[in-house]
């Protein structure tokens, strides 16, 4: 099983030799509140995790690196994906995946199947991308069409009218 994000905080800050409240000063946070970081009573929104981070002296991926890759094998996410996201471990992008996540949960299984497509969509238009199509950086697998979800986006707007 892997670390939540407070245990890898602990450990790292422990490695370093830094009590809770240096941590705190450094990362510009009140020391109660990394221990209740640590002890995981409270998660760390991604900002604090990135200034966490860079008060010890690690890259995010160092805090995030196996919860992320536990949701690639869980499938929760797929993993070329996941890979690009952590070289290039914005907290931009970070938050967009956690907005993202929010907006997938509340969807049923042939919205999450649609939204996928949608996403699968964008990347194949060449403004939407940061990578020249055809490289191999800008290549993704197509989402398994969910036999549910088919159909087009003019299809979904007449179809997801609201009814009065």
């Amino acid at each position: 099983m892997s670390q939540t994000i407070g245990e890898k905080i602990r450990e790292i800050r422990k490695a370093r030799g830094l009590t809770q409240k240096e941590l705190g000063e450094k990362a510009g946070i009140a020391e109660p509140t990394i221990r209740r970081y640590e002890l995981g009573k409270l998660n760390p929104k991604i900002e604090t995790v990135k200034k966490i981070a860079d008060a010890l002296g690690v890259d995010m991926n160092a805090l995030y690196g196996d919860l992320v890759w536990d949701a690639v094998n869980n499938g929760l996410v797929s993993a070329g994906i996941e890979r690009r996201m952590i070289a290039d471990s914005s907290t931009e992008i970070l938050e967009d995946s956690v907005k993202i996540q929010s907006y997938l949960s509340i969807l049923t299984k042939a919205g999450r199947a649609k939204a996928l497509e949608r996403v699968y969509e964008l990347t194949e238009i060449q403004r939407y991308v940061k990578f020249p199509l055809g490289s191999p950086a800008a290549k993704v697998e197509p989402p398994d069409a969910a036999p549910d979800a088919a159909g087009s986006a003019a299809d979904d707007a007449a179809e997801d009218e609201p009814k009065e």
